[in-house]
């Protein structure tokens, strides 16, 4: 992770997005050459994890920020399929045709999941979360939610 003083994670969204995009030539290349199941087991080790790591910080950013980078990653996707499929398939049907998540829609995941695991499965997550969020019944009394 690369921290900058505003926290505005742009040094770190430019190094995933730098690591990730010099993969776009050679998706270009192999899909002539390989399946798709087999690119796309490429892209889950090769890409996927630049991207999912510390997604749950570095994505909590504005869209301004976290552009370049889900631009990058739609450059990857439409390497890995068909010429004339690329030109036509809109963003939303090039994720579903993957079964991926757009970049927003992945950090809101991880952190779902991270919010379950800490009410549900708290012994699975490192010593530092496990007081991680307090609930505001224990705060005070005061029904806080409109119904």
């Amino acid at each position: 992770m690369i921290i900058d003083e505003q926290l505005s994670w742009n040094q770190h969204i430019e190094h995933v997005r730098k690591k990730i995009v010099r993969f776009i030539g050679i998706f270009y290349k192999l899909k002539k050459l390989m399946p798709i199941q087999c690119l796309r087991t490429l892209y889950f080790s090769m890409v996927y994890p630049h991207i999912l790591y510390g997604i749950e910080i570095y994505a909590n950013t504005t869209k301004c920020n976290i552009k370049p980078l889900c631009i990058a990653h739609n450059k990857i996707l439409r390497a890995m399929i068909n010429t004339q499929l690329s030109k036509i398939l809109s963003t939303n049907e090039l994720y579903s045709s993957f079964g991926l998540l757009t970049i927003p829609n992945l950090f809101r995941y991880q952190l779902f999941r991270l919010v379950h695991k800490y009410f549900h499965h708290n012994a699975l997550l490192p010593e530092i979360y496990k007081n991680y969020f307090i609930c505001n019944y224990s705060i005070h009394k005061y029904f806080t939610r409109q119904i």
